[in-house]
């Protein structure tokens, strides 16, 4: 089935049968990823540009190779020789690649033997991935869990999405999604139509600031929200607080006001920032708000006080 999305919101990584993911992890419980235990999918590739990203080696649609220099073998010289277009060399700092030119093809990740290089992002077909999830489904079942489907952007991979999540239901199995909500409407209706948890990113109520931070139409997220609200399903909404960007008090109220008159909103999660330094570090980036702390504590009660006030009792507001 060919869900379909408009080329200026989305750019697909791949189709219906293959899908790229770069992690999977297991046995996740107790967090804002949805109830019970559940088993995180990262999707690869996102059409928005936080600068506060928390998984870059999410945002590129295509595979990545990362370097991790504490595992480095000091004189091993394997990916250099291996490397096609010999772009890699050894340095008093370990490994250095240049990116412009790697064509991230993988060979010096798999001679790696202290898997210091390793390529992010795996080509899976929708069989295979429902295998790696189906094996957790005693534990899904026992505690109320399932799957919950991040990245990156989901909706980057509507038709393999689609199709992932049909079989999780004809598996019985329960299923979330975590997004931006910055996809066309036909592309995420169609989804919705199998999803029970939906977890909606909303960071910034202001157009202006949201267009040139982040990138996509703020109305476009918000019509979205609107929409799903709607259909029925399920929705957590969450905002990260990102100091001096997203953490003022204004921005925290307009979105639980706007949040506030939807039914099917059941939680309003505020997300702590972790400083990613060491993520964008490993892909050979500079991570533009380096330097910047998560807010304090005193910080955080105060705004998740803010937050109680301007919502009504049945929505739940938490941390993470």
């Amino acid at each position: 089935m060919n869900v379909g999305m408009e080329s200026k919101i989305t750019h697909p990584c791949t189709g219906e049968k293959f899908g790229l993911v770069f992690s999977i992890e297991r046995g996740v419980f107790g967090t804002g990823d949805g109830p019970g235990i559940r088993t995180l999918i990262f999707f690869k590739g996102c059409p928005l540009h936080c600068p506060w990203c928390q998984n870059p080696e999410g945002q590129k649609p295509h595979p990545e190779i990362i370097y991790k220099a504490d595992k480095c073998i000091t004189g091993c010289v394997k990916c250099v020789e291996v490397c096609p277009l010999k772009v890699i060399r050894i340095t008093n700092k370990g490994v250095e690649i240049r990116r412009t030119s790697c064509t991230n093809c993988g060979l010096c990740a798999k001679v790696c033997p202290s898997q210091a290089l390793e390529l992010v992002g795996k080509s899976m077909t929708v069989e295979e991935l429902l295998l790696s999830v189906i094996k957790d489904r005693d534990f899904y079942n026992s505690s109320g869990g399932g799957i919950t489907i991040t990245g990156g952007e989901p909706l980057m991979q509507p038709r393999f999405l689609l199709n992932f999540l049909k079989m999780c239901k004809e598996e019985g199995i329960n299923t979330a999604i975590e997004t931006s909500g910055y996809a066309s409407w036909k592309t995420f209706s169609d989804v919705l139509n199998y999803v029970d948890l939906l977890i909606y990113d909303v960071k910034l109520m202001d157009a202006k600031k949201h267009l040139s931070l982040i990138g996509g139409s703020l109305d476009l997220i918000l019509e979205n929200l609107l929409k799903s609200n709607e259909k029925g399903v399920e929705i957590w909404v969450h905002t990260p607080l990102i100091p001096g960007y997203t953490d003022e008090e204004e921005n925290i109220i307009k979105i639980a006001r706007f949040v506030s008159d939807l039914e099917n909103v059941t939680r309003y999660g505020l997300i702590p920032y972790n400083p990613p330094d060491v993520k964008y570090k490993m892909l050979g980036r500079t991570y533009e708000l380096s330097g910047l702390r998560p807010i304090s504590l005193d910080r955080l009660r105060k705004l998740l006080s803010i937050a109680k006030y301007h919502l009504p009792e049945r929505i739940s507001v938490e941390i993470g």
